[in-house]
């Protein structure tokens, strides 16, 4: 080799060394830096953190993870979910990431009534790893109970659970889909004493309080419904919304001397309820008792005078449910002059100016314009600005305000769809990267299926089924899927045999 090539070669090499702990340290810094952030709640920032951790260091599985944290607490699950693949791939042997990875494809799947395959295949997958490697994951044998849930399988589903609730027994997850099953598979009776084993284990668990409220009110149980409520109370004394709901319950039954109380209590203690009274004014409000909203808000005010304005917007909406538009809009006027740029009263005052004459007509255009200059994603100020048009004979206005909304949500499928594009492009460098990764290519398979691609999956399910160990069958299912799927769909002339043939051919 030359001098000068084995002088550059020696320089880049020193350089690598030099710099990879300094990006290694780096990465670190912002690593710390965002999960100081999300401790914070400033999810926002945490996020910018991560990301230039990610750019520090592209291999970097922390600052996947971070990001996919920050990402849900910004409530953009797609974007977690994402981050979370990719931490995957850089860490396979973390449990702890493929728990978080399943956790997201749980929700998706729970969520989503048409059952999407890609996330069902992704929590069967983490599933099928998380017990290969450990036998006694709770995780991998909840994944796989909530797997048999969805396939209407709920034997099955016991079986899983009951195993991941006997290793885990304060497990109020795991709790939660044993007695959903136990309830689809007819044991009721063993369902209601595993709930409330799990509340006696886990007082704050508010899915099993819910499932067995639900479960007595469609059964008629009323006292049974009632004593869970208050259960659920009494074991989280410090909570509003379950004090709330109780009185719900009693107002829904009849029980009207039960439903004060209940109230009172909501509103002589501001130390644990702050909110008391404007959550009281609320819960009337939501109930048409204009009269003890208005009382509510008004003791509140005095109870709490350091907090006016507050109380002051609360009998807005009140007001105008009830057609006093004229004293609404006075009471709009009289707080905007105290906070003029109110983000709940400027809407409000606009909308009822709308509904006034020709002059206060343009002045309520004049506001939505302003507002939706200031918010320009906000669907409702520009239907409220469309309908504020009309009047004036300005059509063509109007459409372009009405049209607006559909072209944000096309642009939102067209970003879900850009997300399928990053995804691939990422399991593509993936596999430049690991040309030998059965995971990659079976990860690419299902993206294609998902995608509606029916040829490539199959194309590339049948070269791995040949490939995976012999006891692995995932590539064999998301194979067989693809069949059941490619059978209402025809791709090209050789699909147009159909049939027998067509079945043959795939042998």
């Amino acid at each position: 080799m030359p001098l000068f090539r084995r002088t550059v070669f020696r320089v880049v090499v020193v350089a690598n060394l030099l710099l990879a702990p300094t990006c290694s340290r780096e990465a670190r810094d912002y690593v710390e830096r965002g999960q100081t952030l999300l401790k914070e709640s400033k999810p926002a920032d945490a996020a910018l953190r991560f990301q230039r951790a990610a750019q520090a260091d592209p291999k970097s599985a922390d600052a996947c993870r971070g990001l996919a944290r920050a990402q849900r607490e910004l409530g953009r699950p797609a974007e977690a979910y994402r981050a979370l693949v990719r931490a995957v791939a850089f860490a396979p042997g973390d449990a702890s990431l493929k728990i978080e990875l399943g956790e997201l494809a749980l929700e998706a799947s729970a969520t989503d009534p048409q059952r999407p395959q890609f996330p069902y295949d992704q929590l069967e997958k983490l599933a099928a790893e998380l017990l290969a490697a450990n036998a006694n994951s709770v995780a991998g044998r909840r994944f796989q109970g909530a797997l048999a849930l969805f396939d209407k399988q709920p034997k099955a589903a016991i079986e899983a659970l009951e195993r991941a609730l006997a290793l885990e027994p304060d497990n109020a997850q795991v709790a939660l889909l044993l007695v959903q099953a136990l309830f689809a598979d007819g044991r009721s009776g063993q369902a209601e004493t595993v709930a409330r084993e799990a509340i006696g284990r886990r007082t704050e668990a508010p899915g099993v309080y819910d499932l067995l409220y639900a479960r007595f009110i469609s059964g008629r149980r009323f006292v049974a419904a009632e004593e869970i409520l208050r259960l659920k109370t009494e074991n989280n004394p410090a909570n509003s919304n379950y004090r709330l709901e109780l009185a719900s319950h009693y107002a829904e039954t009849g029980r009207t001397e039960k439903m004060e109380a209940t109230l009172r209590g909501h509103t002589e203690d501001l130390r644990t309820f702050p909110r008391g009274y404007s959550e009281v004014g609320d819960f009337r409000s939501r109930r048409r008792d204009w009269a003890g909203a208005r009382q509510a808000y008004e003791a509140g005010m005095a109870a709490q005078p350091e907090q006016p304005l507050d109380y002051r917007k609360r009998p807005l909406d009140p007001e105008i449910m009830q057609g006093r538009c004229e004293a609404a809009l006075a009471l709009a006027v009289e707080i905007l002059k105290e906070a003029p740029g109110d983000p709940d009263v400027r809407p409000s005052r606009a909308r009822l100016l709308a509904s006034g004459s020709a002059e206060e007509l343009e002045t309520a255009i004049g506001e939505f314009t302003a507002l939706v200059e200031a918010q320009p994603t906000e669907a409702g100020l520009r239907l409220d600005l469309g309908m504020a048009l009309l009047p004036r004979g300005a059509f063509e206005e109007a459409r372009t305000q009405f049209a607006e909304p559909l072209r944000l949500d096309l642009q939102k499928l067209a970003a879900r769809r850009r997300l399928v594009q990053a995804a691939r492009a990422d399991l593509a460098r993936l596999s430049r990267r690991f040309p030998g990764s059965l995971e990659v290519q079976l990860q690419l398979a299902l993206l294609a299926r998902q995608e509606g691609k029916v040829a490539e999956a199959e194309a590339t399910l049948s070269r791995l089924s040949g490939r995976v160990a012999p006891g692995d069958p995932r590539a064999g299912i998301a194979l067989a899927a693809v069949y059941v799927l490619t059978e209402p769909v025809r791709e090209g002339p050789e699909d147009s045999r159909g049939g027998d043939e067509a079945v043959a051919r795939r042998g």
